[in-house]
């Protein structure tokens, strides 16, 4: 939210609210990896 927190400075990967987004990304990165062979 550029509005709250224009710096992005915050990490929020441990907070309990982005359990469902984060596995979504993880999921969509490990995908792309295997897609694209980059997983060296």
């Amino acid at each position: 939210d550029l509005q709250e927190e224009p710096q992005e400075m915050k990490n929020l990967i441990n907070e309990p609210g982005y359990d469902e987004i984060r596995k979504r990304l993880h999921e969509a990165i490990l995908n792309h990896m295997y897609n694209t062979r980059d997983w060296k």
